[in-house]
């Protein structure tokens, strides 16, 4: 069995300097990903969770910033944040 694929026979690659505008923030829509657009139930989960500057544009992003978002952490193989979304209330999503 191939350890790329598991053995499926397909290998799925998400380019994702293709899926972040970095022009843009946050606010201004940045993932181009259609869950997470402005208001969508991620973009919710994310803006919500006090973690990034919905203002910063991606292109001013630090690197610890940068993999926060990727990654969950703030440092390569650290312990991973806590989402806790206090922006919203459940009833939003």
């Amino acid at each position: 069995m191939c350890k790329t694929c598991s053995g499926i026979g397909k290998i799925l690659d998400l380019d994702i300097e293709r899926a972040i505008d970095p022009d843009k923030s946050w606010n201004e829509g940045m993932l181009e990903l259609p869950a997470f657009g402005v208001g969508n139930y991620y973009w919710k989960l994310y803006t919500g969770s006090g973690l990034f500057d919905l203002d910063k544009k991606y292109r001013d992003y630090t690197p610890e910033e940068r993999n926060l978002l990727l990654f969950g952490s703030r440092i390569p193989g650290g312990p991973r944040e806590h989402k806790k979304v206090e922006a919203y209330s459940m009833s939003d999503y």
